[in-house]
């Protein structure tokens, strides 16, 4: 945030201050290299793990006994003794697992996997020590009273479903999409799937049948819309949202026009960029009950560099 100021030592941060005098310090000799983390009042929050279980306890504060959080985690593809991909949500596990070619592959490049096994990733050429197959998810919470929430991740390496203590569940669907955008090379090649977004969430009350549902529909970069509906998407529809975006524009945009602006990652965007401005609401049957609108109220003074798209 604007005004924080972080310490550190020995390459590490021991310290974050914000400009109203509130500051945390971070002690990193807890057991298994956990971190400490102690507040202006005392109160403390102590992250320990084993590499598989994380467990977060927060320390009493005016009697209160402590309260202890476990993070279990587990690999997204690793099978338990029935063979079933359990970290998986119930419709991905039967997917063909990819070799080459794959699903994360587009219509810009294609390059086959090196290694000899299926496997799931996110990022192009993430293969070998990068495999989301081989790196640890978050799978489950402990809750102090007992209780736990369970995640299920795609095939991306994304949440896919939280099943809650109760035994609901939500479930969040999300799609590639292209964009003019161009990020480091060689992932812009990637785009369609490096870039992502949720583009239906549904609550499904005892972990069965879909109470509701949302869709999320994007027009172009500039506006997205989202509509509710008792059900499944096919119900009825109880409320839309529109929500309008300043325009996508940033400095390494184009990144065949200015070798300037390849995209290494370092640049500005334009503070507009993404920017929400707008949002319109209605009911079910189309009737506007709501409509709020944002602006900058001073000008914002901004780098000039004629070498950049954004100028």
């Amino acid at each position: 945030m604007e005004g924080d100021q972080y310490g550190a030592g020995t390459a590490r941060c021991t310290s974050i201050a914000d400009r109203n005098g509130n500051f945390i310090t971070l002690d990193y000799s807890a057991p298994a290299g956990g971190v400490t983390y102690t507040d202006e009042l005392g109160r403390q929050v102590v992250l320990s793990g084993d590499g598989a279980t994380t467990t977060v306890t927060v320390k009493g504060y005016g009697g209160a006994p402590d309260r202890v959080v476990s993070v279990g985690t587990g690999m997204i593809a690793a099978a338990d003794s029935s063979g079933t991909l359990d970290n998986l949500r119930a419709d991905f596990r039967s997917l063909p697992r990819p070799f080459v070619n794959d699903y994360l592959r587009t219509r810009d490049y294609d390059v086959p996997h090196t290694v000899s096994g299926p496997h799931t990733d996110l990022f192009p050429g993430a293969e070998g020590s990068e495999s989301i197959d081989g790196m640890n998810v978050v799978t489950r919470v402990n809750l102090p009273d007992g209780r736990s929430l369970r995640f299920r991740y795609n095939q991306y390496g994304e949440v896919a479903e939280v099943v809650y203590p109760g035994g609901g569940a939500s479930q969040i669907d999300y799609q590639g999409f292209p964009t003019s955008m161009c990020e480091c090379q060689p992932v812009s090649t990637f785009r369609d799937v490096f870039d992502r977004r949720v583009v239906e969430r549904r609550s499904l009350a005892d972990g069965m049948n879909v109470d509701a549902t949302w869709v999320y529909t994007g027009i172009g970069t500039e506006a997205v819309t989202l509509e509710a509906h008792a059900g499944d998407r096919n119900g009825p529809l109880v409320l839309s949202e529109k929500h309008f975006f300043m325009a996508v524009n940033a400095e390494y945009r184009n990144c065949t026009a200015n070798i300037r602006v390849m995209g290494n990652g370092t640049g500005y965007e334009k503070w507009q960029n993404a920017k929400e401005y707008r949002v319109e609401r209605q009911t079910g049957t189309g009737t506007q009950v709501e409509e709020q609108h944002w602006e900058q109220r001073a000008p914002v003074v901004w780098g000039n560099d004629p070498g950049l798209t954004y100028n």
